[in-house]
């Protein structure tokens, strides 16, 4: 199964200031973050490879996801994922 590239991309960027959890006026997302569309055979340590340069850096795909990623090693295609952009 393939997901689904918005807007031809599979990198959305722009302000995310907008999104915020239920109940929090604390946003979810710094404006400069960006969104990543997981695609079939991804991995976090390859999304990290491509955004920071290292596979280690993972961790932080995996921090600012924590609602979502249950387990590091399954990711499912079609899944956003918020690509923190300051440590």
């Amino acid at each position: 199964m393939l997901a689904t590239v918005v807007g031809g991309s599979d990198i959305e960027g722009g302000p995310m200031a907008n999104f915020k959890r239920p109940g929090s006026s604390v946003p979810d997302f710094d404006a400069t973050d960006r969104m990543y569309l997981v695609r079939e055979d991804d991995s976090l340590s390859s999304i990290a490879r491509k955004f920071y340069g290292t596979a280690s850096a993972r961790r932080r795909i995996i921090e600012a996801n924590r609602s979502l990623i249950r387990d590091p090693y399954r990711i499912e295609p079609g899944w956003r994922l918020r690509i923190p952009v300051h440590a």
